[in-house]
């Protein structure tokens, strides 16, 4: 069971950090159209 617990945790880790790097694109080409 914990082995799997950590596979969710890894796959979860991954899911945040593509999330933030989509947000970054996101507020950045938010930010470009502005100007």
């Amino acid at each position: 069971m914990q082995k799997y617990l950590n596979i969710a945790e890894l796959i979860w880790e991954k899911d945040k950090l593509c999330l933030s790097s989509f947000e970054l694109k996101i507020t950045a080409h938010y930010e470009m159209s502005k100007c």
